[in-house]
């Protein structure tokens, strides 16, 4: 999946329109990679997520638990993205403090579903 991205000399503009998402958004964060890189994620999504990209590379591991991943996405440019069902495991790599995801999610946070 990809949203369009529109890049200039002033930088990089991604747009989504949310009526073309495949759900009813609910929330929306960001996450960043820290100087010398860390790894995110590493547990099951409760909803539809959709991860985009807005600047650097991220690379995303998922499969259906921990021990099984069986698929590697690689978003190298900005609107690059890759839609989430609930159960799926994932794992991100954000290799430096140029990396950074935007997340729209179909439900809220919730502190009981975060301990699952």
């Amino acid at each position: 999946m990809y949203l369009p991205a529109f890049t200039d000399e002033r930088g990089t503009l991604i747009a989504a329109e949310l009526a073309e998402i495949p759900f009813q958004v609910q929330r929306v964060f960001t996450v960043s990679g820290p100087v010398g890189g860390a790894t995110r994620g590493e547990h099951a999504v409760d909803c539809n997520e959709l991860i985009v990209l807005q600047s650097g590379a991220v690379t995303i591991r998922l499969g259906p638990n921990e021990h099984t991943i069986d698929e590697t996405v690689v978003l190298k440019r900005g609107g690059d993205a890759v839609f989430l069902r609930p159960g799926c495991f994932l794992a991100y790599d954000l290799p430096d403090e140029h990396a950074s995801i935007l997340v729209l999610a179909e439900a809220p946070y919730s502190v009981e579903r975060a301990k699952r």
